[in-house]
């Protein structure tokens, strides 16, 4: 099961329960129903540590919203990429691994769904972790975010963001060194980089993934419309193939490494649709910098007055963002930071920051204080 702890908040007491409670050990400790009254020392409780199944909240939407139940958006995503970790780290019998992977497809999709603007600041401003498995979810949610732009079919966004989960199974140990590599690549390591994408495809199938969609996409991310890709040199990749190949590139470049920095998301996006989006078969670059914007949430960026301040959503136009100011123009934290619309031109966007240049200790639950509602 994929766990989320309960916070206290989302605790309403003299109600039913919207689900099974368990502890820390996945133990039941509260049946869906129950009623949290006076007698329930709910302190208690919450400092044991309550959880319920991710799993379940999918199939619980009209439940959940009814009850009025939140969530907090940052550690959900924390709780994905945790499970996603320990899920390529070592992979369950074959019809857990499948029924896993779907599971936290599924809460990608929904975080794409009710709250594309968080999801994209989660990309921008989260810990980056053990980079393999935070890079295949960045790849995984804007993957999806395009995919539903472009209206595909569930099943075909299912097998998306599952090959998107997975694409890099089978080079997970070489992808952090490669991480934190700032030597040429060894001969040993471009075969293991060349030959990931059809071991990846052994390795799904071999835990039973018989999903095609699912494994084409794994074994062509990363063909080219060029016939420069690998591993067979293909011309005519799948869709799904091709849409993870652009995002794979994108992620890879606003993602800092031990020898470079991160890249301007602005830049990524140019670099994106100039290498991979001169062609008309290949519509994907376009579509993602629409969904991403010129300035994506989380991104900083300094302000006509000379304040400098987070992109809080995407705005009615590619560059109008809804930003936070954190730092006014004389340099100093802004202890409130303040809402500013950047149609006016006091407030427009000068220029994009680095996020390695900005030295405010940046909690982003100042900015999205509204908890993630399912």
């Amino acid at each position: 099961m994929v766990m989320h702890r309960l916070l206290a908040q989302q605790i309403r007491q003299n109600e039913p329960l919207p689900w099974n409670v368990y502890d820390e050990s996945s133990t039941l400790l509260l049946r869906k129903g129950f009623v949290v009254d006076k007698h329930i020392h709910l302190p208690d409780l919450i400092e044991r540590g309550m959880y319920i199944e991710l799993g379940s909240v999918r199939h619980s939407l009209r439940e959940l919203e009814n009850h009025q139940a939140f969530f907090d958006p940052w550690r959900l995503w924390g709780d994905i990429q945790t499970k996603l970790g320990q899920i390529l780290g070592e992979p369950p019998a074959s019809n857990a691994f499948i029924e896993q992977v779907e599971e936290l497809a599924a809460l990608v999709q929904l975080l794409s769904e009710r709250s594309a603007d968080i999801a994209l600041a989660a990309i921008m401003l989260m810990d980056q972790g053990r980079y393999p498995i935070v890079h295949s979810l960045h790849c995984a949610v804007l993957a999806d975010l395009v995919a539903r732009r472009l209206e595909w079919a569930p099943q075909k966004r299912k097998s998306l963001c599952c090959a998107a989960l997975t694409m890099n199974i089978a080079m997970l140990d070489l992808q952090q060194v490669l991480c934190n590599q700032a030597e040429p690549l060894t001969e040993e390591q471009q075969r293991g980089i060349r030959s990931h994408p059809e071991q990846g495809f052994l390795m799904l199938h071999s835990l039973g993934v018989r999903d095609l969609d699912w494994l084409q996409t794994v074994m062509e991310h990363h063909e080219q419309l060029n016939g420069e890709g690998y591993p067979r040199g293909l011309t005519a990749p799948s869709a799904l193939a091709l849409l993870l190949r652009t995002v794979d590139i994108y992620c890879a470049k606003i993602s800092p490494r031990a020898h470079r920095k991160p890249m301007l998301a602005s830049d990524a996006s140019r670099i994106v649709f100039t290498s991979e989006g001169q062609d008309d078969k290949n519509p994907f670059p376009a579509c993602l910098i629409s969904q991403v914007g010129m300035f994506p949430p989380g991104s900083f960026v300094k302000l006509n007055n000379g304040e400098t301040g987070v992109v809080f959503k995407r705005g009615e136009s590619a560059n109008t963002p809804v930003v936070y100011s954190l730092i006014n123009s004389s340099g100093h934290a802004i202890r409130d930071p303040i809402k500013r619309d950047t149609r006016e031109t006091q407030y427009q966007v000068q220029v994009m920051i680095p996020r390695n240049n900005i030295m405010l200790k940046f909690d982003p639950r100042i900015i999205w204080r509204s908890n993630f509602q399912f």
